[in-house]
């Protein structure tokens, strides 16, 4: 599949900020670090339907690197779903994993510096800060 997504943005001239990727049934998240130093977040999730279900392979703890990518965190086995969140500078991707309990804090996030095309640390003072869901019956505080 990697061939076919570099043939068209070959063609096209440009390589997308964020790869999204469904089917298998788990979380997991790789970095792709192209020669022209732009870094992609690759992104499985799969995690929200019928089951959950471990990779085939059996892999070393993250981080793994395998070429230009690398597998960033550990596969996460819980349903969930991603959040994007963007604006003209960057654009983040968060996990929530899914309980009997509602929506539980993120188990993982990413973003990316649009104009650099380059991960921005999360922590970092230009990481835009994670959205808190509110708590489950609780309306979310207005500023004045």
């Amino acid at each position: 599949m990697q061939k076919d997504i570099d043939k068209a943005c070959k063609a096209a001239g440009l390589y997308p900020d964020v790869v999204l990727s469904g089917h298998a049934h788990l979380y997991q998240r790789f970095t792709r670090n192209l020669p022209s130093g732009q870094q992609t977040p690759y992104i499985v999730v799969g995690c929200g339907g019928f089951a959950v279900t471990k990779p085939q392979e059996n892999l070393p703890p993250a981080p793994v690197t395998d070429g230009d990518h690398t597998l960033e965190v550990d596969p996460i086995l819980d349903f969930g779903y991603l959040t994007l969140t963007t604006d003209a500078k960057t654009i983040t991707v968060t996990y929530r994993p899914v309980t009997a309990a509602g929506a539980q804090p993120p188990r993982d996030s990413v973003t990316v510096n649009l104009k650099t095309g380059k991960l921005i640390p999360a922590g970092s003072a230009t990481a835009p800060p994670v959205a808190q869901a509110p708590a489950k019956g609780k309306k979310p505080k207005r500023k004045k």
